[in-house]
């Protein structure tokens, strides 16, 4: 079995409050995790605080949160909420079943830039056929609505002029960051057996067990 995720989970609840205090050992935000095993099983879980408003309700077990939704699922303009509708998300855990049985089970956080992460590991896997730490680490790009290209190092010179041809918003960061997500990994492959990575973008890690 594989497995990956951030590398801090566990929180600290303060009692004797009503509603309790919630207070987190580090910052929050989206956390993947993913499993596989031998026979095809496989699970990719997200889970999101946001930011988090710093209570847990009662003895319900689930903190309020604060986020009010991300502008490519709101739609129209800030503010216009629809009453009575679930918030939608862009979080994406997402399996990938292959035809010799082989499964790839992947997520991560990172608001709007999640369906473009996940979309780039998953085609350095499939496409690529990268082993899947290489396929974590390899460099990101991300393309906002409004035109701005964001990209990492690790290009090649002619990639990096074709990306910059795209945009007059072209931006380029100096090293790897976790605004390009935290695409952690875990793989059951029929003849390699179990696989996983962690991006370290986001301090992933990955056991085999």
């Amino acid at each position: 079995m594989a497995i990956s995720s951030p590398r801090s989970w566990r929180p600290v609840l303060s009692p004797g409050r009503s509603p309790r205090a919630w207070q987190p050992r580090r910052p929050i935000a989206a956390r993947p995790t993913s499993a596989s095993s031998r026979g095809g099983y496989a699970a990719a879980v997200s889970l999101s605080n946001g930011e988090g408003n710093g209570f847990i309700v009662g003895d319900h077990g689930f903190m309020l949160n604060n986020m009010l939704g991300e502008e490519d699922v709101v739609g129209g303009e800030p503010g216009e909420f629809r009453e009575g509708v679930r918030m939608s998300s862009m979080m994406a855990p997402t399996i990938i079943l292959e035809a010799d049985g082989t499964v790839t089970a992947l997520g991560t956080g990172g608001s709007n830039r999640i369906r473009t992460a996940i979309l780039q590991v998953a085609v350095n896997i499939m496409a690529h056929r990268m082993e899947v730490e290489d396929a974590v680490n390899a460099p990101r790009l991300h393309v906002e609505r409004c035109g701005t290209v964001s990209f990492e190092p690790g290009f090649t010179e002619e990639e990096e002029a074709a990306l910059r041809a795209l945009s007059a918003k072209a931006k380029a960061w100096p090293e790897r960051n976790l605004f390009f997500g935290g695409v952690h990994v875990a793989r059951w492959h029929e003849k390699k057996g179990a696989q996983g990575a962690g991006d370290p973008r986001r301090q992933g890690v990955a056991k085999v067990a």
